[in-house]
């Protein structure tokens, strides 16, 4: 279903009261409500009989014989409710209302409507700016359809209380975010707005809050100037602090999600790079020699002094310290 707008559409009806009209066919010159905007999609309508008048929304039916219904009444000679139509025959095109040309269609430009019940994961739109609510006010809701569009129709949403929280989902339904991430409306304080597209049948995210959609869980975030939990600063998420260590490239020998390695070590007789010491010593003759050991051979036994301490060393490259975080949820 779509919504559309078409020219020189004009027919009649005899329909009494104030339900779905049957059309009779199209005047002289003019196009059927079928031929112009098509089988089961949605319009602006018309109907006077010199008297009494309705302007509103009505939904296209092919059939025996074609039908309007009277979705919703925008204006009428009835204090703006259908016109309850007695015996006689009358015009039914379609007209563009001054409504229609301020954008609003359906939806009443920019004006601020009632609150909506999340249901099954959907909305029904029927103006620009709606309040919503968890679904039998649950602690959290997903919204995945929003009903109710028009081409270029624009609609402002946030939520009701900030203890009922709601996920706007993407691509579940008729909702499609920027980045394919899902949107977290867990204040009375942040706004989503959205613009329906007829060739997507598709609503689409033109701004969003600060959400799940630009820090993932699995995100890293690192700041050195606060010490603050990213919960508190970006408003949203579970992380866990990182401390004492630095990010090494996942791979086949450091597979994602491992931790290993030390700040320090102490090397043993076995890491030490093979090499050769040298000493000098008295024959009993008087003559002076010098023997090789540890690489060599030397006739008799000698031991030297020891040297060094065995302190650890440090194995930590360049660094530079900040505050890091990972998001767990």
């Amino acid at each position: 279903m779509v919504f559309k707008i078409a020219d020189r559409v004009f027919e009649t009806t005899t329909t009494q009261g104030t339900g779905t009209l049957n059309l009779v066919g199209p005047q002289t010159g003019f196009q059927s409500f079928v031929s112009g905007i098509g089988d089961g999609n949605e319009c602006y309508y018309v109907i006077d009989d010199g008297a009494d008048w309705e302007v509103g929304i009505g939904t296209v039916s092919a059939g025996s014989p074609d039908t309007l219904s009277r979705d919703t009444i925008l204006e009428s000679s009835n204090s703006d409710a259908a016109v309850n139509w007695g015996s006689g025959t009358r015009n039914v095109r379609i007209s563009i209302p001054a409504e229609g040309l301020l954008a609003e269609h359906k939806q009443n430009a920019f004006r601020t409507a009632g609150e909506l019940t999340i249901s099954s994961g959907a909305v029904t739109v029927t103006a620009s700016n709606h309040n919503i609510d968890t679904e039998s006010d649950a602690a959290d809701d997903d919204l995945d359809t929003i009903n109710g569009g028009r081409e270029g129709a624009f609609v402002i949403l946030r939520i009701t209380d900030d203890a009922r929280a709601v996920t706007v989902k993407h691509n579940t339904g008729n909702i499609l975010t920027p980045d394919g991430n899902d949107i977290d409306l867990d204040s009375t304080n942040k706004t989503v707005i959205m613009q329906y597209h007829d060739s997507m049948s598709a609503w689409l995210v033109l701004s969003a809050p600060s959400s799940s959609q630009q820090l993932p869980v699995g995100s890293f975030y690192f700041n050195d100037a606060v010490s603050t939990n990213p919960a508190t600063l970006l408003g949203y998420g579970t992380w866990v602090a990182i401390q004492g260590r630095v990010i090494i490239g996942a791979d086949g020998s450091y597979p994602v999600g491992t931790t290993g390695g030390s700040a320090t070590t102490t090397q043993t007789s076995s890491q030490i790079a093979s090499h050769t010491h040298t000493f000098s010593r008295n024959n009993v003759g008087g003559a002076f020699s010098t023997v090789a050991v540890c690489g060599g051979v030397s006739a008799g036994s000698v031991t030297t002094s020891s040297a060094g301490s065995g302190s650890a060393m440090t194995t930590i490259p360049p660094y530079y310290a900040a505050y890091s975080w990972r998001r767990t949820a």
